[in-house]
């Protein structure tokens, strides 16, 4: 007999082989699974695929999935979601489910990266996958581990992520490829769907479109410099910056059994490197911007890119327009001592938009700024290096400082008696203004 079957909160039977059978409008699809597949180009062609086994099988007398769904009490769906799809091409409407236990159900609640993680297992080996659909598995492991955790993943991570998806994918994958088809998604989504097909490999397409210019006409009219030129508004994003910074120092601790506790981000002997610092501190510049646009300009309507992968560090979909460069601020964060903002692939070709910039002293001390950057005409920005591109401060300074194109609203940028850039910087401070 099937055991621990109380307090299900759907339709369900138990037939005479003890198999558990849902009803598959009463399961709840997962949020996540929708965000990697739900745009997967062969996902009709595996649903009609498992539609016609099925019924194949209700015609011999069977349940329609020999292989369960993996389900919580409430109906919350850990796998399955083709199979949940497939059977509404069939007669019936109750699946076999197999059901996970609450213990095992709160190992991941609220645990973005773990439920991803959870999720995948029960894709890995059961799904024919493209470029594409490991993009998004990637893309989601990636995005999910800093909601988890606060932090940019470590570069040990990242492989382990590459050796897992490529279990059960027939094409040789690596984290440049990773990167390549990040890119490729970015500049030219219909060579993305040439890759999936045979058409071309990650790398020639990488090649085809790495030095692309922008297909979309350029946004004139932005005003979001304006916009942090207003004290009230700069009190209320320090304010929330402060929330975030403080919260990042302070809570990433472990405790030794003799009661000391170590920080592993600020500690000097087991912090992490500088580059991840500066990418953890990306993130977070990037969650308060969007979260402030969200808060006091509702009718932006800002988005990070958590439900789209590629999209803009923060997109206000309100204004976005067909065949117009979406309206976006983008940030980046640099250390005093690197005074490198890295873009990624693909940001050597960009038409003029907005991008918040920081340059950090330490991990108390900055200076942040509003500016427009561009690779359009004879400006140029942003210049490919390896397999991304690169800014100095010095050549923002070169390209920007004698023009009304940015707005230093923390700390302060001069030009020094030698000509050269002098950057002062300044604390934000733990105090938090409630007001």
């Amino acid at each position: 007999m099937v055991e621990n079957m109380e307090n299900i909160k759907f339709k369900h039977y138990v037939d005479e082989n003890n198999n558990i059978m849902a009803h598959i409008d009463d399961l709840i699809p997962n949020e996540i699974n929708e965000m990697i597949y739900g745009n997967e180009n062969a996902e009709n062609s595996k649903v009609n695929e498992i539609a016609d086994d099925m019924k194949l099988r209700i015609s011999q007398g069977l349940i329609p999935n020999s292989k369960p769904i993996p389900v919580n009490r409430i109906g919350n769906m850990k796998g399955g979601h083709t199979r949940r799809k497939a059977l509404y091409k069939t007669n019936e409407r109750y699946i076999h489910i197999h059901l996970i236990s609450d213990k095992e159900w709160k190992k991941v609640e609220g645990k973005p990266y773990d439920e991803t993680r959870m999720l995948l297992s029960d894709n890995l080996l059961s799904r024919k996958k493209v470029y594409s659909v490991v993009l998004g598995e990637y893309n989601a492991l990636e995005n999910n581990f800093f909601k988890q955790h606060n932090q940019q993943p470590e570069k040990e991570d990242m492989q382990l992520w590459v050796k897992e998806l490529q279990s059960g994918f027939p094409h040789k994958l690596s984290l440049t490829c990773i990167k390549q088809l990040k890119i490729i998604k970015t500049r030219d989504p219909l060579l993305l769907k040439d890759i999936d097909e045979g058409k071309t490999t990650p790398n020639k397409a990488y090649k085809m479109v790495k030095n692309f210019k922008p297909k979309n006409l350029p946004r004139t009219n932005r005003n979001l410099i304006s916009i942090f030129k207003d004290e009230t508004n700069v009190k209320r994003w320090k304010n929330l910056y402060r929330q975030i910074r403080h919260n990042f120092m302070t809570k990433n601790t472990f405790t030794h059994e003799d009661g000391e506790v170590v920080n592993w981000i600020t500690d000097t002997y087991v912090g992490p490197e500088i580059n991840y610092m500066s990418n953890s501190f990306s993130q977070m510049v990037q969650s308060v911007n969007t979260s402030f646009f969200r808060k006091y300009y509702p009718e932006m309507d800002a988005r990070s890119p958590r439900h789209e992968q590629g999209a803009p560090d923060t997109q206000f979909h309100a204004y976005n327009q067909q065949g117009v460069d979406p309206y976006r601020l983008e940030a980046k964060v640099t250390d005093s001592h690197n005074q490198i903002f890295y873009f990624g692939l693909g940001g050597s070709a960009i038409n003029p938009h907005e991008f918040l910039l920081m340059i950090r002293q330490g991990t108390d001390r900055f200076c942040a700024f509003i500016t427009t950057l561009t690779n359009d005409g004879k400006l140029k920005d942003i210049k490919t290096q390896g397999q991304g591109s690169v800014m100095s401060v010095e050549t923002w300074f070169k390209n920007h400082f004698d023009k009304e194109d940015w707005h230093c609203f923390h700390g302060d940028i001069r030009r020094g008696q030698n000509g050269k850039i002098e950057i002062n910087y300044e604390e934000f401070g733990e105090e938090v203004d409630k007001n």
